[in-house]
């Protein structure tokens, strides 16, 4: 069975930041090569004017301007995109554990390709297949166990 395609946002706060952080650092990159182009004509010609300078910048511009403008929506497409790999799976767990705590139903989680977050998705099964007293009990002992330990030392 197909999965249906995920959104483009999956957590609105996280990769709004991320999008925004992207969008300011081209910003400042582009910046920066708008400074080193004018600084390299004004040192490869010094006897022209700041306007001649000014004049030949946007000439270059016209060159350079249009690619650095189309990269930026492609670099912010693709960082969501790549989010995606974290976001799915902790999205997928945290609903698992809030449907646990609910004693909801909860279907089966895909498998993740991702070492870490396979680790993640696997414990959210363990706590899946423990009924939840037995959960509470093993939390409660590991609590206390941690309390000795905390006063042997």
């Amino acid at each position: 069975m197909e999965q249906p395609p995920l959104p483009l946002i999956l957590d609105k706060k996280i990769q709004t930041a991320l999008a925004t952080r992207v969008a300011i650092y081209w910003g400042i990159s582009g910046l920066f090569v708008a400074g080193y182009f004018l600084v390299r004509q004004s040192l490869a010609a010094p006897e022209k004017s700041f306007v001649e300078h000014l004049g030949m910048f946007f000439w270059d511009g016209l060159i350079w301007g249009p690619a650095l403008l189309l990269s930026l929506p492609l670099v912010v497409f693709d960082m969501l995109r790549a989010t995606h790999q974290v976001l799915v799976p902790v999205t997928v767990a945290q609903a698992q554990l809030r449907g646990i705590l609910d004693g909801a139903p909860q279907k089966s989680i895909a498998p993740s390709e991702d070492g870490y977050l396979q680790e993640l998705l696997d414990s959210v099964e363990e706590l899946r297949a423990t009924p939840l007293s037995d959960q509470l009990a093993t939390m409660a002992e590991e609590r206390r166990l941690d309390a000795m330990l905390e006063t042997a030392s």
